[in-house]
């Protein structure tokens, strides 16, 4: 073999060896010191599981999309309702953990918008749609217009959930009309505020309506039934009105019935 071949072959070799000596060495391990540990993923929540929400700051708009998704709707949230102006933000700080399952995260979750100045309201409930509204916005009279009908002792079996509903009580033994305006002054709020429950009748004397958020609701149904109870001592005869007046006028048709039929008797014998 020429001499100048073999010296090439041997200068390639080495250029060969050169270009690869990570081929010939052992991979480095990482230093342990020097990972940082990354925190747990939360896992994807499931329609109608139980599920954690974590210790830290929860952005509301991602709570509502969780909500939707363990509900089982289609929760609308228009960009033009989130401003709050300079209220406390659409952030919550959670201490510890919670353990919720899908009713107790939907009455979480209402009760977290209320206190930002928000409210759920239906849109189309058959059909899972709802919307969040701006109680001081300008579609603030929605909230009272979509409020869905609910019986007493549906509002009084969830009175954590701050939903704003309406609602009617039949009373047995007061007054619906003395009933409202007596209860007005311990639930009125000053200025045009959606918050403040509204009270009032039906055009008779044993049934009020009531609209508002729950946990008004149920102070005010509690105090309905604790006074709508028979009195405990019979009336006194001397106070006016206490006497039922209705059988004072029949004694008092009967007495005046009678001195017609004497007087016709009367007249009768004289003939």
């Amino acid at each position: 073999m020429p001499r100048s071949v073999s010296g090439l072959l041997s200068y390639s070799a080495v250029l060969l060896l050169a270009a690869s000596p990570a081929a010939q060495e052992p991979e480095a391990k990482p230093d342990p010191t020097r990972v940082v540990a990354r925190p747990a993923q939360p896992a994807t929540v499931a329609l109608g599981q139980p599920f954690s929400l974590p210790p830290g700051d929860h952005d509301l708009v991602d709570l509502v999309e969780k909500a939707a998704t363990i509900l089982g709707r289609n929760i609308l949230w228009q960009e033009t309702e989130r401003q709050v102006g300079k209220g406390p933000g659409l952030t919550v700080s959670l201490n510890n953990p919670v353990k919720l399952t899908p009713p107790a995260f939907e009455e979480l979750l209402a009760n977290l918008l209320y206190s930002r100045g928000f409210a759920i309201v239906p849109v189309d409930p058959e059909k899972g749609f709802y919307e969040v509204i701006n109680v001081y916005g300008p579609r603030q009279r929605d909230v009272m217009s979509r409020a869905p009908w609910r019986t007493p002792e549906e509002v009084l079996a969830r009175p954590n959930h701050c939903e704003f509903v309406l609602t009617s009580v039949r009373l047995k033994h007061i007054n619906a009309t003395i009933c409202t305006n007596a209860l007005r002054p311990f639930f009125a709020v000053g200025g045009n505020n959606i918050g403040q429950l509204v009270i009032g009748n039906i055009g008779n004397q044993e049934a009020m309506v009531l609209a508002g958020f729950t946990d008004q609701l149920c102070a005010a149904l509690r105090l309905i039934r604790e006074c709508d109870q028979p009195p405990t001592q019979p009336p006194d005869p001397n106070m006016p009105g206490a006497q039922n007046p209705f059988p004072q006028m029949q004694a008092q048709i009967k007495a005046l019935q009678d001195q017609v039929a004497e007087l016709q008797k009367a007249i009768g014998q004289k003939k």
